[in-house]
């Protein structure tokens, strides 16, 4: 068992299984300073203020990994969590981590990956960094990965009959897709949003940040901030 210093002190812990297969995020060096705790803290500043507001908030952590985001919402009542994570060595720790922080209340997990479509598609992954998987089908970050296959489901048809108030998408490129499967969700409910923007993670799924910009302005939404270098900011018009 690991125990990691999240934003204003509180602490969180994780297995030792997390550590070795999402050492990037897991290392010895961010127990102090959790990663990017910054926009952790952003995250859940702005779902406190949604909870002020409706009474209660709900995350979708897209691109969960091992629960890094997700995890926090212990601290936080009446926020809950749908954390989407398609691989399986991670999604396995994301289970564990819940449990063994006992907030399986409010954080849920799922073994699938967010898209534009209901469907089965390959995910390339590379051995040597789970942090890099990716549903584009030319790679530019690794050489060598194994093809998996994963299940896919999108935002609208998930959540067309429930509220959703931010969305952390960290999917390697594959951003512009995630939004693209829930243009009824974002229009309806106009979620803050917090995005990986990451110009080679995009070309390897085929979009262009002209592309995806335009995306995002026909959706409403303009362009805040940056926080921790590749995450950004949009909230609707």
């Amino acid at each position: 068992m690991n125990t990691f210093v999240y934003p204003n002190g509180y602490t969180l812990k994780v297995t030792d299984e997390t550590c070795i297969f999402n050492n990037y995020t897991w290392s010895e060096e961010n127990k102090h300073k959790v990663y990017e705790s910054d926009s952790i803290k952003f995250v859940y500043d702005k779902l406190s203020d949604c909870v002020d507001f409706h009474g209660n908030a709900k995350l979708l952590d897209i691109g969960a990994q091992s629960g890094l985001f997700s995890l926090y919402s212990k601290y936080f009542e009446n926020v809950t969590v749908d954390a989407y994570e398609p691989l399986e060595g991670s999604y396995n720790c994301l289970v564990k981590n819940i449990k063994l922080n006992n907030i399986q209340d409010r954080v849920f997990p799922f073994q699938i990956a967010i898209s534009n479509t209901k469907s089965k598609t390959i995910m390339r992954c590379p051995s040597n960094h789970t942090g890099l998987n990716t549903l584009g089908s030319t790679p530019l970050r690794f050489n060598k990965w194994d093809d998996i296959e994963v299940s896919t489901d999108t935002i609208d048809n998930l959540y067309a009959n429930r509220r959703v108030d931010f969305i952390k998408s960290d999917v390697e490129g594959w951003e512009y897709f995630v939004l693209q499967g829930g243009q009824n969700v974002l229009r309806r409910d106009k979620p803050e949003l917090l995005l990986e923007v990451h110009e080679d993670n995009m070309k390897q799924c085929g979009v262009t940040i002209e592309k995806f910009f335009e995306q995002i302005h026909s959706l409403g939404y303009i362009h805040k901030g940056i926080i921790d270098r590749e995450n950004f900011i949009f909230s609707a018009k």
